[in-house]
Formats: structure tokens, sequence, C-alpha cells
């Protein structure tokens, strides 16, 4: 189950039916999540919060208190992201504009 995402075995269907499942995927999580918080390298690939700057490093899988850009992918506390601006897509656009602007300066 955990080497192909979408691909189900009928064995897998019967214990999702039974009940069996859930607790099989609840340890998986926990002991993937205890990995990520423990590893240096997982840590690195976290994102901190544009907004409030705080500490704590926020990952997409952290459903529950993170909001995902749509367009960069970046990560914010879901509290702090309440409109409609993503700062960094924000930073993408004016560097595209300035880069454009000096382009055309050039020539």
């Amino acid at each position: 189950m955990t080497e192909e995402l979408h691909l189900f075995s009928v064995d897998d269907l019967i214990k999702v039916r039974r009940g069996v499942l859930t607790p099989i995927f609840r340890s998986l999580l926990k002991s993937a999540t205890a990995h990520v918080e423990g590893c240096q390298l997982c840590q690195a690939k976290g994102f901190i919060c544009e907004f409030c700057r705080a500490k704590d490093i926020l990952f997409p899988f952290q459903t529950s208190k993170c909001f995902r850009c749509k367009e960069c992918k970046s990560c914010f506390h879901k509290s702090c992201f309440k409109s409609e601006d993503c700062p960094r897509c924000a930073r993408i656009e004016a560097r595209k504009q300035q880069l454009s602007h000096s382009s055309s300066n050039t020539e």
C-alpha cells in the first residue's frame, strides 16, 4: 500500500471494510511524523510562516494548522493567512516585473 499511492489490492479494501486499515495508517502517520520532526533534512524542507515569522516549522501535511498557496505551494498558518495575497507570490511577481522593466530599458 505504501509503494503505490493510488493502487489498492482487494485485501486492502477488505481491511478498510473491517476497520483494520485505520490503525495501520495511524501508526504509519505517527512514525512518519516522528521522523520528520527529528530529521534535519526533513526540517530543512519545511516552511516558516511569512506573516508571523514564528519559529515552528510548517509542513503541507499539517492540514489542521497549515494553509498552502495554490500557486507557489508555500505554507502559512491558517490563522495568519487572512487575505488572498500570498507574500511569496507577490515577491515573485515583483521580481518578474523588475526583470521585465530592466530588460526593456537595456534594449
